[in-house]
């Protein structure tokens, strides 16, 4: 959504996240870490509050050898010579980073357990998968960053469901609109919004539009509605990921 002329904000962060699952958690607490002021927008009620994390198995995957990983998930990816589901770039980001998932979670003082090693199919790289998880399941897991959040003094603001991304004259996303107690708020976000979204499952177009088959039904969080994959289309995000840093 196209700002134009001035704009009156409600409120006002260096990074500004868009939903409150395990991925909203772990940016809030990572920009928090960094120095960052952070503002968290969730539509869902905090004495309602079920995301598709809480839901989860609370499992994580965390690799040991990126090289190994890549080749493993270039195997996973493959559809044909040189044709790949998911470009390499992105599977070497990924391998990257998820390598850090281990000790970045110990890091909080958490306590870990080994549930599985090596990838589910046979190919070169798989052992250096590793899978570990936290007591209490998915909501074991939710809790725990929950807690991460709240000791930081993180601010939620539950009963908010953002519905625009807002865009200057130079196609930037500078912040987010929102709707929270029956009115429209501004939120202004100084370096960047973190879309920490849910996806689709309980949207029925989106799931005729995007999915392979229909009808389809999911065991999930009925707040996943697509909104937020909505926002990011409308100011030229794709649809093959729903969770997307807007700079």
């Amino acid at each position: 959504m196209l700002i134009k002329g001035k704009i009156q904000w409600t409120r006002k962060a260096d990074i500004v996240i868009v939903g409150f699952g395990a991925a909203g958690a772990v940016a809030a607490i990572t920009a928090h870490d960094k120095g960052a002021e952070v503002l968290t927008l969730e539509k869902q009620s905090a004495h309602n509050h079920l995301s598709n994390s809480s839901m989860s198995g609370g499992a994580f995957v965390s690799i040991n050898n990126v090289p190994a990983a890549i080749e493993y998930m270039e195997h996973v990816s493959r559809v044909d010579e040189g044709l790949y589901w998911t470009d390499k770039e992105t599977l070497r980001v990924w391998a990257e980073y998820t390598s850090q998932n281990r000790d970045w979670m110990q890091r909080l003082g958490t306590k870990l357990e080994l549930l599985s090693r090596g990838g589910e199919h046979n190919w070169p790289g798989r052992e250096s998968l590793e899978v570990y998880g936290v007591r209490g399941l998915g909501h074991g897991f939710m809790n725990l960053l929950t807690r991460q959040v709240d000791a930081r003094r993180i601010q939620v603001m539950y009963d908010t469901a953002a519905d625009k991304l807002l865009t200057n004259l130079d196609g930037e996303v500078v912040g987010v609109r929102a709707r929270s107690k029956g009115e429209h708020i501004n939120v202004k976000a100084s370096r960047a919004v973190i879309m920490a979204l849910g996806g689709f499952e309980f949207d029925e177009e989106m799931k005729l539009n995007y999915l392979k088959v229909y009808p389809a039904y999911f065991a999930g969080s009925p707040a996943n509605t697509g909104d937020g994959v909505r926002m990011v289309q409308e100011v030229g995000g794709g649809t093959m990921a729903h969770e997307l840093l807007l700079c």
